[in-house]
């Protein structure tokens, strides 16, 4: 014949038994944030990836777009220079005053190439500074991504291992509280 438990017992093992079970509720949000948090990194890395491709792109444009300029101003340089060839030649006011022009005109593109160099620089310095400040939040998110991965990993074994136990406890319990009403 099996002892009653006295009503301290049996509120002692309820205690012990809402301990377990807010024990596996604990795990059980946390597995269930943790999959979100996740899934979160791993779309703002995504993002981030994309972002340092797109500047990447843009920053190799704006030195292409550097080149092409320099390669203008070299090209308006040396037509000047053909054009003081010319002017040594010259039999008439008229051609004079077209070389002239000519090369006022070689002498302004000169000046505009040099002024888009400088400001295509300047964005280029801009877009540098952008590109290696994604680099260091993608490095930075990166690492909190791989972070939590283990995390989740961790706690998904934990749980794995406490859960049997717990319910094995649980069902010990319940099992001898229906024994003892």
């Amino acid at each position: 014949m099996p002892v009653e438990a006295t009503v301290a017992e049996k509120l002692q093992m309820l205690w012990k038994l809402q301990q377990i079970d807010a024990q596996l509720d604990e795990i059980q949000i946390l597995k269930g944030e943790l999959p979100m948090e996740v899934s979160d990194l791993e779309d703002e890395v995504a993002g981030l990836d994309t972002r340092i491709k797109k500047l990447k792109a843009a920053y190799k444009e704006s030195e292409q777009e550097i080149a092409k300029m320099q390669v203008t101003a070299k090209e308006a340089d040396a037509s000047i220079k053909k054009y003081m060839k010319q002017l040594e030649e010259v039999k008439n006011d008229r051609e004079y005053n077209a070389l002239q022009k000519e090369i006022d005109l070689a002498k302004l593109d000169i000046q505009l190439s040099e002024k888009k160099v400088r400001e295509a620089k300047g964005t280029l310095e801009g877009k540098k500074e952008s590109l290696t400040i994604s680099e260091a939040r993608f490095e930075a998110k990166q690492k909190e991504l791989d972070a939590k991965k283990l995390n989740c990993r961790a706690l998904l074994k934990k749980q794995n291992r406490r859960r049997p136990a717990c319910a094995t406890k649980v069902k010990k319990r319940v099992t001898a509280s229906r024994n003892a009403s």
